[in-house]
Protein backbone atom coordinates (compact mmCIF):
# COMPACT_ATOMS: atom_id res chain seq x y z
CA UNK A 1 0.00 0.00 0.00
CA UNK A 2 1.21 3.47 -0.88
CA UNK A 3 1.73 6.00 1.88
CA UNK A 4 1.36 9.93 1.62
CA UNK A 5 1.97 10.38 4.86
CA UNK A 6 5.60 10.87 6.57
CA UNK A 7 7.73 8.02 7.31
CA UNK A 8 6.88 6.06 11.10
CA UNK A 9 10.11 7.29 11.80
CA UNK A 10 9.66 10.51 11.55
CA UNK A 11 6.39 10.90 13.53
CA UNK A 12 6.43 12.10 16.97
CA UNK A 13 6.09 9.68 19.51
CA UNK A 14 5.85 11.87 22.40
CA UNK A 15 2.60 11.64 23.62
CA UNK A 16 0.47 8.46 23.26
CA UNK A 17 -2.87 10.11 24.89
CA UNK A 18 -4.56 9.39 28.46
CA UNK A 19 -7.03 7.23 28.88
CA UNK A 20 -10.60 9.36 28.20
CA UNK A 21 -13.30 7.37 30.42
CA UNK A 22 -16.05 6.45 28.57
CA UNK A 23 -19.41 4.40 29.15
CA UNK A 24 -18.60 1.60 32.01
CA UNK A 25 -15.80 -0.95 31.18
CA UNK A 26 -14.44 1.00 28.21
CA UNK A 27 -11.13 3.34 28.25
CA UNK A 28 -10.26 5.33 25.10
CA UNK A 29 -6.65 5.74 24.55
CA UNK A 30 -5.47 7.81 21.03
CA UNK A 31 -5.16 10.80 19.18
CA UNK A 32 -5.52 12.11 16.04
CA UNK A 33 -1.57 12.82 14.59
CA UNK A 34 -1.75 13.95 11.56
CA UNK A 35 -4.61 15.97 9.14
CA UNK A 36 -5.19 17.69 5.75
CA UNK A 37 -8.28 18.83 4.36
CA UNK A 38 -8.70 14.94 2.22
CA UNK A 39 -6.85 12.40 5.09
CA UNK A 40 -6.77 11.92 8.45
CA UNK A 41 -4.07 9.66 10.42
CA UNK A 42 -4.27 8.45 14.16
CA UNK A 43 -4.75 5.91 16.29
CA UNK A 44 -7.25 4.75 19.22
CA UNK A 45 -7.80 1.71 21.39
CA UNK A 46 -9.81 0.76 24.14
CA UNK A 47 -7.26 -0.02 27.25
CA UNK A 48 -9.63 -2.41 28.93
CA UNK A 49 -9.04 -4.54 25.85
CA UNK A 50 -6.15 -4.06 24.39
CA UNK A 51 -6.77 -6.60 22.07
CA UNK A 52 -9.53 -5.57 20.12
CA UNK A 53 -9.94 -3.12 16.85
CA UNK A 54 -11.95 -0.28 17.35
CA UNK A 55 -14.53 1.26 14.52
CA UNK A 56 -13.93 4.76 13.77
CA UNK A 57 -15.89 7.19 11.86
CA UNK A 58 -14.51 10.35 10.37
CA UNK A 59 -17.70 12.97 10.54
CA UNK A 60 -19.19 16.37 10.91
CA UNK A 61 -21.63 17.75 12.84
CA UNK A 62 -24.21 16.82 10.61
CA UNK A 63 -22.53 13.78 8.22
CA UNK A 64 -20.60 10.58 8.41
CA UNK A 65 -17.87 11.31 5.17
CA UNK A 66 -15.75 7.85 6.41
CA UNK A 67 -15.36 4.87 8.57
CA UNK A 68 -12.73 2.16 8.97
CA UNK A 69 -10.94 0.10 11.15
CA UNK A 70 -8.03 1.13 13.72
CA UNK A 71 -5.69 -1.87 12.92
CA UNK A 72 -3.29 -0.53 11.06
CA UNK A 73 0.28 -1.34 12.88
CA UNK A 74 2.81 1.18 14.11
CA UNK A 75 5.98 0.59 14.84
CA UNK A 76 5.94 3.58 17.12
CA UNK A 77 2.72 2.53 19.12
CA UNK A 78 4.35 -1.02 19.72
CA UNK A 79 8.01 0.63 21.06
CA UNK A 80 6.15 2.63 23.48
CA UNK A 81 4.20 -0.18 24.73
CA UNK A 82 1.04 0.34 23.16
CA UNK A 83 -0.32 -3.19 22.72
CA UNK A 84 1.10 -5.21 19.41
CA UNK A 85 1.39 -1.47 18.11
CA UNK A 86 -2.26 -2.18 15.42
CA UNK A 87 -4.16 0.15 16.57
CA UNK A 88 -3.77 3.17 13.79
CA UNK A 89 -6.31 4.36 11.28
CA UNK A 90 -5.88 6.38 7.74
CA UNK A 91 -9.05 7.58 6.86
CA UNK A 92 -9.38 9.28 2.92
CA UNK A 93 -12.49 12.15 3.15
CA UNK A 94 -13.91 14.50 0.59
CA UNK A 95 -12.19 17.42 0.16
CA UNK A 96 -13.20 19.88 3.09
CA UNK A 97 -12.44 22.24 5.97
CA UNK A 98 -10.36 19.79 8.23
CA UNK A 99 -11.78 21.76 11.27
CA UNK A 100 -14.85 20.92 10.91
CA UNK A 101 -14.04 16.96 10.81
CA UNK A 102 -13.56 15.00 14.35
CA UNK A 103 -13.11 11.65 14.83
CA UNK A 104 -15.32 9.16 16.83
CA UNK A 105 -15.22 5.23 17.69
CA UNK A 106 -18.45 3.22 16.19
CA UNK A 107 -18.76 1.36 19.41
CA UNK A 108 -19.41 4.25 22.30
CA UNK A 109 -19.44 7.63 19.86
CA UNK A 110 -16.31 8.85 22.06
CA UNK A 111 -14.65 12.03 20.25
CA UNK A 112 -10.43 11.00 19.74
CA UNK A 113 -8.94 13.90 21.00
CA UNK A 114 -6.39 15.87 18.58
CA UNK A 115 -3.26 15.55 19.36
CA UNK A 116 -0.91 18.78 20.32
CA UNK A 117 1.76 17.99 17.93
CA UNK A 118 -1.14 17.15 15.15
CA UNK A 119 0.29 18.70 11.81
CA UNK A 120 -0.55 18.74 8.26
CA UNK A 121 1.07 16.14 6.11
CA UNK A 122 4.71 16.59 5.11
CA UNK A 123 4.36 15.12 1.96
CA UNK A 124 2.38 17.90 -0.21
CA UNK A 125 1.36 14.85 -2.59
CA UNK A 126 -2.27 14.40 -3.47
CA UNK A 127 -3.35 10.52 -4.91
CA UNK A 128 -5.76 11.34 -7.51
CA UNK A 129 -7.64 8.91 -10.06
CA UNK A 130 -6.02 6.53 -11.82
CA UNK A 131 -2.31 7.00 -10.48
CA UNK A 132 -2.59 10.76 -11.35
CA UNK A 133 -0.29 12.43 -8.55
CA UNK A 134 -0.86 16.56 -7.65
CA UNK A 135 1.02 18.97 -5.98
CA UNK A 136 -1.79 19.92 -3.31
CA UNK A 137 -0.20 22.11 -0.46
CA UNK A 138 3.96 23.16 0.22
CA UNK A 139 5.03 26.38 -0.44
CA UNK A 140 2.68 27.35 -3.09
CA UNK A 141 -0.46 26.22 -1.27
CA UNK A 142 -1.61 25.05 -4.69
CA UNK A 143 -4.80 22.92 -3.49
CA UNK A 144 -6.13 26.09 -1.64
CA UNK A 145 -6.67 28.03 -4.91
CA UNK A 146 -9.61 25.53 -5.71
CA UNK A 147 -10.76 24.66 -2.21
CA UNK A 148 -10.47 28.32 -0.05
CA UNK A 149 -12.84 31.03 -0.88
CA UNK A 150 -11.09 34.35 -2.82
CA UNK A 151 -7.18 32.31 -1.81
CA UNK A 152 -6.44 34.99 -4.45
CA UNK A 153 -7.00 38.17 -3.12
CA UNK A 154 -9.13 41.17 -4.34
CA UNK A 155 -6.11 43.14 -4.04
CA UNK A 156 -3.23 40.64 -5.32
CA UNK A 157 -5.73 40.61 -8.78
CA UNK A 158 -5.61 44.47 -8.70
CA UNK A 159 -1.65 44.30 -8.50
CA UNK A 160 -1.58 42.12 -11.20
CA UNK A 161 -3.69 44.25 -13.38
CA UNK A 162 -1.99 47.39 -12.34
CA UNK A 163 1.88 45.66 -13.78
CA UNK A 164 0.08 44.05 -17.15
CA UNK A 165 -1.34 46.97 -18.01
CA UNK A 166 1.92 48.79 -16.82
CA UNK A 167 3.63 46.55 -18.96
CA UNK A 168 1.75 46.81 -22.04
CA UNK A 169 1.65 50.57 -22.24
CA UNK A 170 5.83 50.75 -20.95
CA UNK A 171 6.44 48.69 -23.94
CA UNK A 172 3.71 49.75 -26.51
CA UNK A 173 5.30 53.17 -26.87
CA UNK A 174 8.41 51.27 -27.48
CA UNK A 175 6.89 49.48 -30.46
CA UNK A 176 7.35 46.41 -29.27
CA UNK A 177 4.12 43.67 -29.13
CA UNK A 178 3.40 42.06 -25.39
CA UNK A 179 1.50 39.77 -23.95
CA UNK A 180 1.10 37.36 -21.21
CA UNK A 181 -0.49 33.78 -19.81
CA UNK A 182 -0.57 31.27 -17.48
CA UNK A 183 1.00 28.35 -17.56
CA UNK A 184 -2.32 26.11 -15.63
CA UNK A 185 -1.91 24.38 -13.17
CA UNK A 186 -2.81 20.48 -13.87
CA UNK A 187 -5.66 20.45 -11.41
CA UNK A 188 -7.08 22.90 -13.88
CA UNK A 189 -6.78 20.76 -16.53
CA UNK A 190 -7.29 17.87 -14.97
CA UNK A 191 -10.19 18.50 -12.35
CA UNK A 192 -11.93 14.90 -12.86
CA UNK A 193 -8.27 13.23 -12.23
CA UNK A 194 -7.81 15.01 -8.92
CA UNK A 195 -10.57 12.57 -6.97
CA UNK A 196 -12.35 15.03 -4.51
CA UNK A 197 -14.50 17.48 -4.35
CA UNK A 198 -12.99 21.65 -5.76
CA UNK A 199 -15.94 24.34 -4.15
CA UNK A 200 -13.91 26.82 -5.46
CA UNK A 201 -12.47 25.51 -9.23
CA UNK A 202 -14.27 28.26 -10.73
CA UNK A 203 -12.28 31.04 -8.66
CA UNK A 204 -8.99 29.76 -10.06
CA UNK A 205 -6.31 32.20 -11.00
CA UNK A 206 -6.46 31.16 -14.77
CA UNK A 207 -10.20 32.48 -14.73
CA UNK A 208 -10.62 35.20 -12.96
CA UNK A 209 -7.24 37.08 -14.07
CA UNK A 210 -8.24 37.24 -17.52
CA UNK A 211 -11.85 38.09 -16.83
CA UNK A 212 -10.30 41.20 -14.17
CA UNK A 213 -8.40 42.39 -17.13
CA UNK A 214 -11.35 42.01 -19.52
CA UNK A 215 -13.01 44.67 -16.59
CA UNK A 216 -10.68 47.40 -17.09
CA UNK A 217 -9.77 47.31 -21.38
CA UNK A 218 -6.96 45.19 -21.03
CA UNK A 219 -7.65 41.40 -21.91
CA UNK A 220 -6.02 41.20 -25.42
CA UNK A 221 -2.58 41.50 -23.67
CA UNK A 222 -3.62 37.83 -21.99
CA UNK A 223 -2.84 34.58 -23.83
CA UNK A 224 -5.44 32.04 -22.66
CA UNK A 225 -4.01 28.78 -22.46
CA UNK A 226 -6.56 26.90 -20.26
CA UNK A 227 -9.49 26.19 -23.14
CA UNK A 228 -7.42 24.62 -25.54
CA UNK A 229 -5.49 22.32 -22.98
CA UNK A 230 -8.83 21.50 -21.47
CA UNK A 231 -10.43 20.90 -24.76
CA UNK A 232 -7.54 18.69 -26.10
CA UNK A 233 -6.73 17.09 -22.93
CA UNK A 234 -8.05 13.66 -24.29
CA UNK A 235 -6.21 13.46 -27.22
CA UNK A 236 -2.86 12.85 -25.84
CA UNK A 237 -1.24 13.16 -22.53
CA UNK A 238 -0.85 16.70 -21.77
CA UNK A 239 0.50 16.57 -17.95
CA UNK A 240 2.93 13.82 -16.83
CA UNK A 241 0.65 11.64 -14.44
CA UNK A 242 3.29 12.02 -11.99
CA UNK A 243 4.68 15.48 -12.22
CA UNK A 244 3.27 18.88 -11.74
CA UNK A 245 4.52 19.99 -15.58
CA UNK A 246 2.86 19.56 -19.18
CA UNK A 247 4.25 16.83 -21.07
CA UNK A 248 5.51 17.73 -24.80
CA UNK A 249 2.28 17.50 -26.02
CA UNK A 250 0.98 20.79 -23.87
CA UNK A 251 3.70 22.53 -24.82
CA UNK A 252 2.78 21.92 -27.98
CA UNK A 253 -0.47 23.32 -27.72
CA UNK A 254 0.47 26.24 -25.84
CA UNK A 255 2.97 26.82 -28.13
CA UNK A 256 0.46 27.09 -31.13
CA UNK A 257 -1.90 29.21 -28.86
CA UNK A 258 0.48 31.38 -28.92
CA UNK A 259 1.11 31.81 -32.67
CA UNK A 260 -2.72 31.88 -32.73
CA UNK A 261 -3.13 34.71 -30.52
CA UNK A 262 0.12 36.16 -32.72
CA UNK A 263 -1.06 35.60 -35.89
CA UNK A 264 2.28 34.54 -37.26
CA UNK A 265 3.05 31.41 -39.25
CA UNK A 266 2.85 27.79 -37.08
CA UNK A 267 5.83 25.84 -37.98
CA UNK A 268 6.22 21.67 -37.92
CA UNK A 269 6.28 20.63 -34.57
CA UNK A 270 6.60 16.71 -35.49
CA UNK A 271 10.16 17.23 -37.29
CA UNK A 272 12.34 14.93 -34.52
CA UNK A 273 12.21 11.74 -32.88
CA UNK A 274 11.10 11.31 -29.52
CA UNK A 275 13.37 9.39 -26.98
CA UNK A 276 11.53 6.66 -24.44
CA UNK A 277 12.40 6.35 -21.01
CA UNK A 278 11.43 5.55 -17.40
CA UNK A 279 12.16 8.30 -15.00
CA UNK A 280 11.09 9.31 -10.86
CA UNK A 281 9.32 12.52 -11.48
CA UNK A 282 9.16 15.21 -9.33
CA UNK A 283 6.07 14.21 -7.62
CA UNK A 284 6.33 10.40 -8.11
CA UNK A 285 10.19 11.10 -6.03
CA UNK A 286 8.00 12.33 -3.20
CA UNK A 287 5.91 9.52 -1.90
CA UNK A 288 7.43 6.20 -0.33
CA UNK A 289 7.59 3.72 -2.30
CA UNK A 290 8.89 6.42 -5.33
CA UNK A 291 6.38 5.78 -8.23
CA UNK A 292 8.33 6.03 -12.26
CA UNK A 293 6.46 7.04 -15.19
CA UNK A 294 7.08 6.13 -19.14
CA UNK A 295 8.70 9.21 -20.08
CA UNK A 296 8.45 10.05 -23.78
CA UNK A 297 11.24 12.95 -24.71
CA UNK A 298 11.29 14.64 -28.37
CA UNK A 299 14.38 16.04 -30.19
CA UNK A 300 14.20 18.38 -33.04
CA UNK A 301 15.88 17.50 -36.08
CA UNK A 302 17.04 20.60 -36.83
CA UNK A 303 16.74 22.17 -33.39
CA UNK A 304 17.49 26.25 -33.20
CA UNK A 305 20.96 27.30 -31.95
CA UNK A 306 21.65 27.69 -28.52
CA UNK A 307 24.50 31.19 -28.84
CA UNK A 308 24.24 31.97 -25.35
CA UNK A 309 24.21 30.52 -21.88
CA UNK A 310 24.86 32.31 -18.76
CA UNK A 311 26.65 31.04 -15.56
CA UNK A 312 24.01 29.10 -13.48
CA UNK A 313 22.73 27.27 -17.20
CA UNK A 314 26.64 26.57 -17.46
CA UNK A 315 26.83 25.79 -13.67
CA UNK A 316 23.57 23.39 -14.23
CA UNK A 317 24.80 21.30 -17.10
CA UNK A 318 28.18 20.66 -14.91
CA UNK A 319 27.23 19.62 -12.15
CA UNK A 320 25.31 16.65 -10.71
CA UNK A 321 21.43 16.11 -10.75
CA UNK A 322 21.81 16.75 -6.84
CA UNK A 323 22.22 20.42 -7.44
CA UNK A 324 20.81 20.98 -10.02
CA UNK A 325 17.36 22.23 -8.45
CA UNK A 326 19.04 25.27 -6.95
CA UNK A 327 20.12 26.97 -10.35
CA UNK A 328 17.17 27.01 -12.11
CA UNK A 329 15.72 30.72 -10.86
CA UNK A 330 18.06 33.08 -12.75
CA UNK A 331 18.94 31.03 -15.72
CA UNK A 332 19.23 32.89 -19.32
CA UNK A 333 19.61 31.40 -22.19
CA UNK A 334 19.55 32.67 -26.19
CA UNK A 335 18.61 30.72 -28.96
CA UNK A 336 19.20 31.56 -32.59
CA UNK A 337 17.23 29.90 -35.66
CA UNK A 338 17.53 31.07 -39.32
CA UNK A 339 15.51 28.25 -40.32
CA UNK A 340 12.69 29.87 -38.51
CA UNK A 341 9.13 30.55 -40.22
CA UNK A 342 9.20 33.86 -38.78
CA UNK A 343 11.65 36.30 -38.08
CA UNK A 344 11.11 38.24 -35.21
CA UNK A 345 13.33 38.65 -31.92
CA UNK A 346 11.24 37.13 -28.92
CA UNK A 347 12.01 38.11 -25.03
CA UNK A 348 10.45 35.49 -22.90
CA UNK A 349 10.07 35.26 -19.51
CA UNK A 350 8.73 32.61 -17.63
CA UNK A 351 9.50 29.46 -15.02
CA UNK A 352 9.70 25.81 -15.51
CA UNK A 353 6.62 25.97 -18.13
CA UNK A 354 9.32 27.55 -20.49
CA UNK A 355 12.73 25.61 -18.99
CA UNK A 356 16.11 25.31 -20.79
CA UNK A 357 15.66 23.20 -23.50
CA UNK A 358 13.82 21.44 -26.62
CA UNK A 359 10.93 20.07 -25.61
CA UNK A 360 9.22 22.70 -23.62
CA UNK A 361 8.39 26.29 -24.44
CA UNK A 362 11.21 27.82 -24.66
CA UNK A 363 12.56 25.07 -27.06
CA UNK A 364 9.65 25.25 -28.94
CA UNK A 365 9.51 28.55 -29.75
CA UNK A 366 12.96 28.88 -30.88
CA UNK A 367 11.40 26.57 -33.81
CA UNK A 368 9.50 29.54 -34.56
CA UNK A 369 11.21 32.38 -34.16
CA UNK A 370 14.59 33.81 -35.48
CA UNK A 371 15.61 34.46 -32.44
CA UNK A 372 14.57 33.71 -28.63
CA UNK A 373 15.66 35.55 -25.35
CA UNK A 374 14.76 33.50 -22.34
CA UNK A 375 14.62 34.48 -18.53
CA UNK A 376 13.61 31.98 -15.98
CA UNK A 377 12.26 34.77 -14.02
CA UNK A 378 8.38 35.87 -13.16
CA UNK A 379 10.08 39.84 -13.31
CA UNK A 380 10.81 41.43 -17.14
CA UNK A 381 13.85 43.60 -17.22
CA UNK A 382 13.04 46.98 -18.68
CA UNK A 383 17.02 47.84 -19.38
CA UNK A 384 17.55 44.22 -21.05
CA UNK A 385 14.76 44.92 -23.10
CA UNK A 386 16.18 48.52 -24.23
CA UNK A 387 19.24 46.39 -25.09
CA UNK A 388 18.08 43.87 -27.43
CA UNK A 389 15.19 45.60 -28.65
CA UNK A 390 12.86 42.78 -29.41
CA UNK A 391 9.95 42.82 -31.53
CA UNK A 392 8.10 40.60 -28.98
CA UNK A 393 7.99 40.18 -25.21
CA UNK A 394 5.92 37.38 -23.58
CA UNK A 395 5.37 36.95 -19.57
CA UNK A 396 4.27 33.30 -18.32
CA UNK A 397 3.87 32.33 -14.77
CA UNK A 398 2.25 29.04 -13.42
CA UNK A 399 -0.86 29.13 -12.07
CA UNK A 400 0.26 28.17 -8.78
CA UNK A 401 2.84 30.98 -8.30
CA UNK A 402 0.38 33.85 -9.12
CA UNK A 403 0.33 35.28 -5.28
CA UNK A 404 4.15 36.01 -5.86
CA UNK A 405 3.98 39.42 -7.36
CA UNK A 406 6.98 40.24 -9.39
CA UNK A 407 9.48 42.86 -9.24
CA UNK A 408 9.87 44.45 -12.94
CA UNK A 409 12.51 46.97 -11.68
CA UNK A 410 14.97 44.15 -10.84
CA UNK A 411 18.13 43.65 -13.18
CA UNK A 412 18.18 39.70 -13.69
CA UNK A 413 22.15 39.78 -14.98
CA UNK A 414 22.89 41.18 -11.73
CA UNK A 415 20.35 38.76 -9.97
CA UNK A 416 21.94 35.72 -11.94
CA UNK A 417 25.65 36.37 -11.06
CA UNK A 418 24.73 37.06 -7.09
CA UNK A 419 22.90 34.20 -7.45
CA UNK A 420 25.85 31.85 -9.16
CA UNK A 421 28.34 33.34 -6.32
CA UNK A 422 26.41 32.39 -3.17
CA UNK A 423 25.88 28.70 -4.95
CA UNK A 424 29.41 28.34 -5.56
CA UNK A 425 30.56 29.55 -1.93
CA UNK A 426 27.86 26.88 -0.36
CA UNK A 427 29.27 24.49 -2.60
CA UNK A 428 33.11 24.79 -2.10
CA UNK A 429 31.87 25.26 2.16
CA UNK A 430 30.72 21.77 1.36
CA UNK A 431 33.27 20.49 -0.34
CA UNK A 432 35.42 21.75 2.62
CA UNK A 433 33.91 20.54 5.16
CA UNK A 434 33.75 16.79 3.73
CA UNK A 435 37.13 17.10 2.42
CA UNK A 436 38.00 17.90 6.42
CA UNK A 437 36.09 15.00 7.62
CA UNK A 438 38.08 12.90 5.43
CA UNK A 439 41.13 14.31 6.24
CA UNK A 440 40.17 13.53 10.07
CA UNK A 441 39.36 10.00 9.52
CA UNK A 442 42.65 9.06 7.85
CA UNK A 443 44.60 10.57 11.05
Amino acid sequence: MIRFWRKSSTRPATSFGKIVPGRSGFELQGSVDLRTSTRIFGWVRDAAKPGERLHVAARTKNEILATGIAGIHRPDLEQAGIGDGRHAFELSIPNCDIDRVFIETVETGQVVPVAPYAMEDATPVHQGEDGWLFLRTGANNVEKFYTVKNHLTDAEIEQWCLILRKRKQNLTTRGISYFHMIAPDKITVYADRYGCYLPYYNLRPSLILPSALADIGFFELYIDLSCPLMLQRDSSLLYWKTDTHWTYFGAVIAAQEICRALNVIVPDFSKGVFHENTATLDLGSKIEPPISEAVNCFEFSNPAKLIFENCLVAQSAAESPKYRAGLLHGSHVVYRNENAPNSQKVALFGDSYCEVGQSLLTGLLAQTFREVHFFWSNSIDYGYIAEIKPDIVLSELAERFVKRIPDDERDLRSFAVTRHAAFTAKRDARQSESEGVDAKKRT
